[in-house]
């Protein structure tokens, strides 16, 4: 265990509904089952790569609608099974695209 690490605040919301009911359970014991540590920024920066590559129509389609930045923000969110930090990941992802992926905006 790393003490040093936080969980983000869904990973919060999963461990305290894991919780009730469950009064032997200690958090930390959740955490780390699930392996909920929030992961460092390049693993944040990996992940909003990876997600843009496997979802080309939507950074296509991203001028148009700006929201689709929620929808790949979720997609990140679930592939990191909720160890990012969303703020991060809003601040990368723009980034991102525009580095690596203007010719398809």
């Amino acid at each position: 265990m790393d003490d040093s690490k936080g969980i983000t605040m869904a990973a919060a919301k999963f461990v305290y509904k894991q919780l009730i009911g469950k009064p032997d359970l200690h958090p930390l014991d959740i955490v780390e089952q699930h392996d909920l540590w929030m992961v460092d920024e390049w693993t944040h920066l990996g992940m909003c790569i990876v997600v843009c590559l496997e979802n080309p129509k939507l950074i296509q389609s991203l001028q148009k609608n700006p929201k689709i930045l929620d929808s790949l923000l979720g997609k990140i969110i679930k592939l990191s099974n909720m160890t990012v930090d969303p703020e991060l990941i809003r601040e990368l992802l723009p980034l991102v695209i525009e580095a690596h992926f203007t010719n398809s905006v």
